[in-house]
C-alpha cells in the first residue's frame, strides 16, 4: 500500500469513526461504546458486527468505492446490529429478527442496508475525492 492511499484510508477511517459517533448521539442516544471500526476485503459482504470481538467491519470496496451516504447507512445498519446485542441484550433472534427491524423502523434505519446502487452520475464519493485532493495538495510543493 503506498503512502497516499495509507494516508487516504486513515483519513477514511477518522471519518467513519466521527461518522459513528454522530449516529451513535442521534440514533442510540450514546448507548453505544465506541466499537473497532475495520476495513474488510469482501466485496458482497458491506457490512458486519463481530459481536464475539466488537469489531464493526465494512467492505474496503463500499467505503472507497461508494457514495458517502451510501456508507453511512450501511454503517447505522451495523450499528442497529450492535444496539441490539450490546444494549438491549438480544441473543435468541436471527441477525435480522423481530427486535432488529424494530430498532431500525423506530430510527429510520434501512433495514436491508444490501445493495449497492451505482450512483446515477457514474461519480464516486465526493468525500474521497475531496480527502484525495487534499491529500494531493498536502504533498505539493506550492504553498
Amino acid at each position: 500500500m503506498s503512502s497516499w492511499s495509507f494516508a487516504l484510508e486513515q483519513a477514511l477511517m477518522r471519518e467513519l469513526m466521527h461518522a459513528w459517533k454522530e449516529i451513535n448521539a442521534a440514533h442510540f442516544k450514546t448507548r453505544l461504546k465506541s466499537p473497532v471500526i475495520m476495513l474488510g476485503e469482501s466485496v458482497t459482504v458491506l457490512g458486519r458486527w463481530h459481536h464475539d470481538i466488537r469489531t464493526l467491519e465494512l467492505s474496503r470496496a463500499l467505503v472507497l468505492e461508494r457514495p458517502w451516504p451510501l456508507v453511512v447507512e450501511v454503517l447505522k445498519h451495523e450499528m442497529a446490529h450492535q444496539y441490539v446485542h450490546e444494549f438491549l441484550g438480544i441473543r435468541d433472534e436471527s441477525a435480522h429478527g423481530p427486535t432488529f427491524q424494530t430498532v431500525c423502523r423506530e430510527r429510520g434505519i434501512d433495514q436491508k442496508a444490501a445493495g449497492l446502487p451505482s450512483p446515477a452520475d457514474g461519480t464516486s464519493s465526493k468525500i474521497v475525492e475531496r480527502i484525495a485532493r487534499l491529500l494531493a495538495l498536502a504533498e505539493s510543493p506550492n504553498q
